[in-house]
């Protein structure tokens, strides 16, 4: 599946955000995959400060979007996603900034159908 516009400039954001950091996760269920689906913090510049949420962060600067997929986890907190989301949108910010933004779950949907065709024609 082909990467989606700002997925590595989200990357990038993530990294500098995080890396060497000691980040707080809040582990909140399992997905149907198995996978902990957590709410995570990172250090403010001053420790005296409180962390930031990393979801919220992302959300503010347009490199991310409300996952609303089943499995979705918020940890009380999606009212205020859905805020820094549509603020983003309406500043046309990061992702927000294509003529045309596909949402993850449509690109997912397109490669995942796409893909399963192209193996279902190949055998």
């Amino acid at each position: 599946m082909p990467a989606q516009p700002f997925s590595q400039e989200a990357l990038e954001w993530l990294r500098k955000q995080v890396k060497g950091k000691t980040v707080l996760v809040k582990p909140l269920s399992k997905d149907r995959y198995d996978r902990v689906v957590s709410m995570a913090w990172s250090p403010r510049r001053f420790p005296f400060l409180p962390k930031k949420n990393v979801s919220e962060e992302i959300l503010k600067v347009g490199l991310a979007q409300v996952y609303r997929q089943a499995g979705s986890e918020y940890d009380g907190m999606l009212e205020r996603f859905n805020k820094l989301e549509a603020k983003a949108t309406a500043q046309k910010v990061g992702i927000w900034s294509q003529k045309n933004m596909v949402s993850t779950a449509e690109h997912k949907r397109k490669y995942l159908r796409d893909g399963g065709e192209s193996k279902a024609s190949k055998q």
